[in-house]
């Protein structure tokens, strides 16, 4: 009796290691399930413009079978976090992976050209052409879903000597460094370059709400003549129109962003922020959404998919707002 025992642990022990087993989660997905991961820098209200955008392409699309992963690393610095989430979900052969990166995309593309290798469709989101030109290769990727940042930056800077002038002193703050910060740099103060405008001060302020109003207020303690801030993404816009607003200088000083989400169109719509880059962030997330369930049904899309972008200003903030 003990001997029959034995053998028939032994040959359970034998089919559990042949054939695999599956969580009453995955059986009950089951094969015909499209598993679409997402991996932004953070979970900004950005970010979730996107998401909220991908969550009404999926739901658009009629499909039923989808289902949407989205995960993000610590922090916008934590580059090596977000290449340990998209490696996971390699080995986890989902159908489509969506990355946007802030840091090392020579690196990336390592990884994607695995994912590439494993049968999985990558793609890139709110990264365009001249990030990626040069540095990825395109057979890795099969579509990239974004704008221009240095075009948007350029056509905000443009903005600015039409709507404020031509002469004044600005102020930058600064992204983490990496593609994203040096695009929305560059193309800004291509549109002030045959002007009277004087960048004072460029500095780091990561992206974030807190650090954006404690960099404005140092900036302003060094500069009292300040015309105008310029923060390359609305959160640090916003904080540092909370430094301007604590100094009672929002006559004086003004401030613009760049992303269009709701609170900084809000803002705008208040007579808070002068202006931002209006990005569309909930049409990019629908577009990479189609585009990834069109690709994996057999159809063609574009390898580089621009997104349209413009300025939402005092004179346009009333129908922005209505997109949320």
């Amino acid at each position: 009796m003990k001997r029959r025992l034995i053998i028939g642990l032994a040959l359970l022990f034998l089919v559990a290691s042949v054939f695999p087993v599956f969580s009453a989660s995955q059986a009950e997905k089951g094969d015909d399930t499209i598993r679409m991961g997402i991996c932004p820098p953070a979970d900004s209200e950005f970010y979730q413009l996107i998401k909220s955008g991908i969550e009404q392409g999926i739901k658009d699309s009629g499909m039923e079978n989808v289902e949407l992963l989205w995960q993000t690393p610590q922090s916008h610095q934590a580059v090596e976090d977000q290449q340990r989430i998209v490696e996971a979900w390699i080995t986890s052969q989902l159908d489509a992976i969506a990355v946007t990166t802030v840091g090392d995309l020579y690196a990336m593309d390592a990884i994607f050209e695995q994912a590439t290798k494993a049968g999985i469709d990558m793609y890139f989101l709110n990264m365009a052409e001249p990030q990626l030109e040069g540095v990825v290769d395109y057979d890795n990727f099969i579509s990239s879903v974004g704008y221009n940042n240095y075009q948007a930056a350029k056509i905000l800077g443009e903005w600015v000597v039409d709507n404020l002038g031509n002469s004044g002193k600005a102020a930058v703050l600064l992204g983490t460094p990496g593609v994203h910060a040096n695009h929305r740099l560059e193309g800004f103060l291509e549109a002030l370059k045959d002007t009277d405008w004087e960048i004072v001060s460029t500095q780091e302020a990561d992206w974030v709400r807190d650090k954006g109003q404690s960099v404005a207020e140092t900036i302003m303690q060094a500069n009292r003549d300040l015309d105008l801030i310029y923060g390359q993404n609305d959160e640090m816009a916003l904080g540092a129109y909370q430094a301007v607003a604590d100094r009672g200088l929002t006559d004086s000083v003004k401030v613009i962003g760049l992303d269009g989400v709701h609170a900084a169109v809000k803002s705008v719509l208040s007579g808070e922020l002068t202006a931002t880059m209006n990005v569309a962030p909930k049409l990019m997330g629908y577009q990479l959404a189609t585009d990834i369930l069109r690709h994996l049904e057999g159809e063609s899309v574009p390898k580089i998919h621009d997104i349209d972008v413009y300025v939402t200003d005092a004179g346009r903030a009333a129908e922005d707002i209505k997109v949320f």
